[in-house]
């Protein structure tokens, strides 16, 4: 302690130094018991393991006027210690520290092993204590300290278990000198630092988890596997303040990378390490360093993304480069941004299970598109060559059915398309100018007469009226035909059993202002409750089961529409959901010039 090297410690014989050592002992020992007595939390703020405990370990070193204090945190599988927090005094600290140390072969992994504290003379520091050695030669000769205090941290529920190592340095030799009873001392401060670490560090994790939370809850409507993984990457990464976050995803028996955020240049290579792989397979976290070329040393900690099975479905890495220093050394990740990894993991757990079953149903409505496609595109050439046969002979039908099936099989091709992309909202839009009535709404309602037909309506009671004065406009012909269909269906299918056929009534009314065409569909069913009102375009949602109960259905129709509404730069809600139920369709599209 530098405020006790002076003229007074030189004039003491060694008699009386052993009682002097031991009077500052006593006072360093009642300092280090007075950090305690402040508010526990007034110091312990921020997300990660090193803004928590780097205050703590400034007030020791400032309070105690020791050389160097450090803060390990120790992985009770591994048996490795991970450096969380330093601080020194009066001294100068150059040598920085990346790798974690072995349990087994340091000096500090002696208070893991015994759960004791123990101490170190500097003949000790110098040489080693049996096969344990001081990893950090460098460190070594920038130390004037005599002796090294190894105090453990025990888990609070679990006695058996250390959680940290407090390493103190000081130039005084009171480590010759002190008794057993003396290191038991040291052993009490570390059991309320223990309480406050521990509870700290519950805190932390329940404010992670509940970040996520709210993250994937904002795009839960629009939630895609690539908005997915993204929000847990930027949750990783803004919560362990890393450099650059990776999200490994096993599927179609491979390990891929689904998704990276961070600093472009640090790891960006897309071959997927051995650690990775290895976290992987063991269904085991993992912290290690190692050199990559361009950057220098990163520090990288991966750790599996479980499913609510409990099985390893991919990993998290987490990269903090050689160049992200704190002070004078290298931060690197802690076993409690391992805690934090794993709350986030385990908030994100239901929603892995929603994407993997989205991907599975993906995967199966591929394969029945591609097994569709055959015949479909068969019965398009027999419709091709069928009206070209009818031309060759000069025959004519009544209504413009080769242009009808033209369309529906387009309908049928486009659906087919984007049967496997149909979340991401994506719908192609190929305009062209059509006329509404002889081109949409007429074929609409022939195609739609066979459905009245077999829930027992009369074809009168679907009616359209305002198209006849719309000029020709452009848009997608295929695509708002599937709209009409959509919207028709559903208020026909959906008509109350029991209540009399004669009542039903479903108009479809067009107008058309300022270059927008707006389509009202209103019908006289049993109406939508105003909590449904904006559930019913999400993609999977029907009504009430008490009303969708027999009758089939997907979920898809509504979330259909708005998406093709949204593609042509327009909208469709509802505009009324009781009484009479009115939908609106509103599509901005310039008229013929």
């Amino acid at each position: 302690m530098p405020g006790f090297v002076g003229p007074k410690f030189k004039e003491k014989q060694p008699a009386e130094l052993e009682i002097w050592y031991r009077r500052v002992f006593q006072k360093a020992l009642r300092n280090l018991e007075t950090i305690f007595e402040v508010d526990k939390h007034e110091h312990l703020s921020g997300s990660t393991a090193q803004e928590v405990c780097k205050p703590l370990v400034d007030r020791f070193a400032k309070l105690m006027q020791f050389d160097l204090v450090e803060l390990w945190s120790v992985d009770p599988r591994r048996e490795c210690l991970i450096l969380v927090a330093r601080s020194h005094s009066g001294i100068t600290i150059r040598s920085t520290v990346v790798s974690p140390l072995h349990v087994a072969e340091s000096m500090t992994g002696e208070a893991v092993e015994t759960r004791l504290p123990v101490m170190f003379n500097r003949e000790q520091i110098e040489t080693g204590v049996g096969k344990r050695r001081f990893i950090n030669r460098k460190l070594i000769n920038e130390l004037p300290s005599k002796s090294m205090f190894c105090i453990p941290v025990l888990n609070i529920g679990n006695p058996h278990q250390v959680l940290f190592v407090i390493n103190f340095y000081t130039r005084l030799p009171i480590a010759e000198v002190l008794s057993d009873d003396d290191l038991r001392k040291l052993g009490r401060p570390a059991e309320r630092l223990a309480i406050i670490l521990e509870s700290n560090l519950r805190e932390r994790t329940i404010r992670v988890s509940n970040d996520l939370a709210r993250a994937l809850a904002k795009s839960k409507s629009k939630l895609t596997t690539e908005t997915a993984y993204n929000t847990l990457a930027e949750t990783v990464l803004r919560r362990l303040k890393a450099d650059r976050v990776c999200v490994y995803l096993h599927s179609k028996n491979k390990l891929k990378k689904q998704t990276s955020t961070g600093i472009a240049h640090v790891s960006s290579t897309d071959e997927i390490s051995q650690q990775v792989q290895e976290a992987f397979r063991t269904n085991r976290e993992s912290i290690e360093a190692r050199k990559e070329d361009g950057i220098g040393v990163v520090n990288s900690l991966v750790v599996p993304l479980v499913d609510v099975r409990g099985t390893c479905s991919g990993v998290v890495e987490s990269i903090i480069a050689e160049s992200n220093r704190d002070g004078d050394w290298t931060r690197t990740h802690t076993y409690d941004d391992v805690a934090l990894i794993e709350a986030m993991a385990q908030t994100f757990a239901p929603t892995l299970e929603t994407l993997s079953a989205d991907e599975r149903r993906d995967e199966s409505l591929s394969t029945l598109a591609h097994e569709l496609r055959v015949p479909v595109t068969a019965f398009r050439a027999v419709c091709e060559r069928l009206e070209s046969e009818c031309t060759i002979n000069d025959f004519q039908f009544r209504y413009r059915y080769f242009s009808e099936l033209t369309t529906y099989t387009e309908i049928m091709q486009r659906l087919m398309k984007k049967l496997t992309i149909v979340r991401t909202g994506i719908v192609d839009v190929q305009r062209k100018y059509v006329n509404l009535v002889s081109d949409i709404v007429n074929p609409t309602v022939r195609f739609m007469r066979p459905v009245l037909t077999k829930h027992k309506f009369r074809k009168f009671q679907l009616t359209h009226s305002g198209f006849d004065h719309i000029p020709n406009v452009s848009l997608d012909t295929a695509l708002i035909t599937q709209v009409l269909f959509n919207v028709i269906e559903n208020a026909i299918k959906y008509f109350p059993k029991d209540w009399p056929k004669a009542d039903f009534e479903c108009n479809v009314k067009g107008l058309f202002t300022n270059d927008t065409l707006i389509i009202y569909f209103e019908d006289n069913g049993r109406g939508i409750a105003d909590k449904d009102r904006e559930r019913i375009f999400d993609y999977g949602e029907r009504g009430p089961e008490e009303e969708t109960c027999g009758i089939e259905g997907t979920g898809f129709g509504l979330y259909y529409c708005r998406e093709i509404a949204k593609s042509h730069g327009g909208s469709f809600d509802l505009r009324r959901p009781r009484d009479r139920t009115i939908f609106r369709l509103v599509i901005p599209c310039p008229r013929f010039r």
